[in-house]
Order: C-alpha cells, then sequence, then structure tokens
C-alpha cells in the first residue's frame, strides 16, 4: 500500500481518485480521523503494479491550488448564471414596479 498524496481537504482526495479511476487505476480516499496530526486525509495505492502510471496521471492532474481555483470560479460562474437568469430579471422588475408603486402612491397622498 502507498500514499501517493495527503491533504487536509478530501474534496480534493476525492477528486485525484476518481481521476486516477477514471484512467483504471484503483485508488483508495483514507480519512484518518480528526485527531490526527498533519494531513487527515491520504490518498492510496492499494496495488504495486499500478504505481508508475499512478504517479505519471498525478503529475497531470492539477495541484491542489489550481484545484481550489477550479472550483472557485466554477462557483462564481454558477453565481453570474443565476444573477443573469430570467427569473432574477423578473423578480428585479417586480422589486422595482413596487418600488415605484409605492412612491406614487406617497405622491399622491402627500
Amino acid at each position: 500500500m502507498h500514499t501517493l498524496r495527503a491533504s487536509d481537504y478530501g474534496s480534493y482526495i476525492d477528486f485525484l481518485r476518481l481521476h486516477l479511476n477514471a484512467q483504471g487505476i484503483a485508488a483508495v480516499a483514507c480519512d484518518q480521523g480528526a485527531s490526527t496530526r498533519g494531513h487527515r486525509y491520504l490518498l492510496l495505492l492499494p496495488q504495486d503494479a499500478d504505481l508508475n502510471n499512478a504517479l505519471l496521471v498525478l503529475l497531470q492532474a492539477p495541484n491542489e491550488h489550481q484545484y481550489h481555483l477550479q472550483r472557485h470560479f466554477a462557483l462564481e460562474d454558477r453565481l453570474i448564471a443565476w444573477c443573469r437568469s430570467v427569473a432574477v430579471r423578473r423578480f428585479s422588475l417586480l422589486v422595482l414596479a413596487v418600488l415605484l408603486l409605492g412612491m406614487g402612491v406617497e405622491a399622491l397622498i402627500s
């Protein structure tokens, strides 16, 4: 059993495990528990025969910083798409119409 990567982020280890599994390399993600010193999550390779291929695949995979940047950009893209959606535009127009109607009623009363 070989330790390929260690991280404090389980999502990154799961990403690498799925990346290796897509290449036909069996890998295992391991959570060592909250009381562990150092990195909590490990990516393990159970078979010695896949070690060279796994290391080559991991060299091509994004590092932890790049992975977090990709997730951040994807989240921003989803937020921008939601803000530009038709439902949000209609809701904004409805709020504007209610505001203008309230201002008109207030002007008529005074």
